[in-house]
């Protein structure tokens, strides 16, 4: 049976012990489908004009009591170091989501879009999220819900694209660690290593590989 990993072979090499139908093929979605018809909002200019490029925070719309902590935890890193983020939070109280000339809370937005107006990644580790964003050429940092996020978190440092991840499933992260972790993604010191395997993703055509795979799987039934 065929097996296809849409994933980048800079995070997964293929195992020489696999079978031929086993294919690791890059990552399938196309960026500029998902930015047709946005429109970037008159206060998101105005903040992405005040200041140095800030970085992106995402944990996707899964919702449990240790996320939720997770969000604020980060939250209040952020304020902690001053690092300028844009941040996209379902599980924050709307009264915790205010404003600054340091923090921009949104909800839906284009990841393509964002990414392109920012310096850095936060997120869950998800595998569409964590190819979006080192096809931006973004230093990427997982606090990961589960463990095959965990795994591209680690794949990530492991290529020299963003620190250690953390992990809150068996203990959640501390405040802390969050701050290090920040200061550690913004240091730039995997700033050439990211902008060096977006390249690298860019020159992948997963769509084309695994409809080729496709066809000749079947020519020799």
């Amino acid at each position: 049976m065929l097996t296809f990993y849409p994933v980048s072979r800079e995070l997964m090499r293929p195992d020489p012990k696999w079978g031929e139908h086993i294919h690791v093929t890059g990552y399938w979605y196309h960026s500029d489908e998902a930015m047709v018809g946005y429109h970037e909002p008159e206060d998101l200019s105005s903040f992405l004009e005040s200041g140095e490029k800030p970085v992106f925070v995402a944990f996707g719309k899964a919702e449990s009591p240790e996320l939720k902590r997770l969000q604020l935890l980060t939250l209040n890193a952020l304020k902690k170091t001053g690092i300028r983020a844009i941040v996209q939070a379902f599980q924050i109280p709307k009264e915790e989501k205010i404003n600054t000339d340091r923090l921009y809370f949104i909800d839906d937005v284009p990841y393509p879009y964002i990414f392109e107006k920012v310096r850095a990644v936060v997120h869950h580790g998800g595998n569409t999220t964590n190819g979006m964003g080192l096809r931006a050429g973004l230093p990427t940092l997982v606090i990961a819900l589960a463990l095959d996020k965990y795994f591209y978190g680690r794949m990530d440092n492991k290529i020299g694209c963003g620190p250690k991840p953390l992990y809150i499933r068996k203990k959640l992260c501390t405040q802390e660690e969050i701050c290090e972790a920040l200061k550690n993604l913004v240091s730039g010191k995997y700033d050439a290593a990211a902008k060096e395997i977006s390249e690298k993703i860019k020159a992948e055509d997963g769509v084309k590989e695994a409809a080729d795979a496709i066809e000749e799987y079947i020519k020799n039934k």
